[in-house]
């Protein structure tokens, strides 16, 4: 199962995505998005012409009714929770805390690409499509699922 990873798009269509991020969108079986689509012709783009979205509601994100600020759900075995990260003083610490359950835990608001293993967790934020403001490079992940493993790739565009 291949899930792209995407955050802090920043967008108002996906027109404005780069060409590699709307066919890893078409390709993938689930998308992920971490918050901050900002608009609502995008969103609904993204979901148009994905096979599964599952996002969050980020500090940007206009669709306050539509989109929860943390989700969680399972593929395979592994517990996925979701949050834009804006919410907790120490983004970090936050996520550990309200998802100590969680197998793998995906975030965004930083815009700063990052995977690391604490404890038994996974955190992984996968930059942004837009703007990085750590390096001139955008970036998204593929996270590819077998059934007793996973593989956390990252992309820069």
């Amino acid at each position: 199962m291949k899930i792209l990873i995407i955050s802090d798009t920043h967008i108002n269509s996906i027109r404005n995505l780069h060409p590699k991020v709307i066919s890893e969108i078409k390709n993938s079986d689930a998308v992920i998005h971490a918050g901050d689509i900002v608009g609502e012709i995008a969103y609904r783009e993204i979901k148009s012409i994905s096979r599964k979205l599952y996002a969050v509601r980020g500090n940007m994100d206009i669709l306050t009714d539509e989109l929860e600020r943390k989700i969680t759900f399972n593929i395979y075995d592994k517990k996925i929770s979701v949050c834009h990260g804006d919410i907790y003083n120490d983004i970090y610490n936050g996520l550990l805390y309200d998802f100590v359950d969680s197998n793998i835990i995906i975030f965004g608001h930083t815009h700063h690409p990052y995977s690391k293993i604490i404890g038994k967790q996974h955190l992984i934020n996968p930059g942004s499509t837009s703007k990085n403001r750590w390096k001139n490079k955008k970036s998204y992940v593929i996270l590819e699922f077998t059934f007793e493993n996973y593989t956390v790739n990252f992309f820069e565009i």
